[in-house]
């Protein structure tokens, strides 16, 4: 059997088009992995206040908590969540990364400031700490739905 010059591209054509394919597959598999890898990391950075805010973790939040103030246990955590957020942030698209930044700032604004973890989650009468720790928790829980695996 003679092989002719169309067989021969046709040839060339299909194996240069799997190696393309192959390529982009492993190499979307692996952006994958690593973004999920981020993902739970930044996830993981959260857990300790997502306990502390969250009133289904705690059987005797009263007596648990007594000298804890949210203001407080937010502010303290605010290096750790930093971090995170700039690791977890480098996985994620244009778009997303946007709309990241905009949620961030509406937990933290620049994260250093205790005086707006004062103003935005005050810690003052019971009522008013419940209130603060929902409205924490629901922007923790926002900043999360980014992290979602893929």
């Amino acid at each position: 059997m003679v092989l002719t010059l169309s067989d021969v591209l046709v040839g060339s054509f299909t194996t240069v088009f799997g190696v393309l394919v192959g390529h982009f597959l492993s190499d979307s598999r692996e952006r994958r992995n690593s973004f999920n890898k981020a993902a739970e990391q930044f996830k993981g950075s959260f857990w300790k206040e997502i306990e502390f805010l969250d009133k289904q973790f705690l059987v005797d939040r009263a007596s648990v908590n007594a000298l804890k103030r949210s203001c407080d246990v937010l502010f303290n955590a605010v290096g750790r969540h930093q971090k995170a957020v700039f690791i977890f942030r480098e996985h994620l698209g244009c778009i997303n990364k946007y709309r990241f930044k905009q949620t961030w700032n509406e937990y933290c604004k620049d994260g250093n400031n205790i005086h707006y973890f004062s103003e935005e989650y005050p810690c003052g009468d019971v009522s008013q700490q419940y209130e603060s720790e929902a409205k924490a928790l629901r922007r923790i829980n926002k900043l999360l739905r980014f992290a979602k695996p893929k």
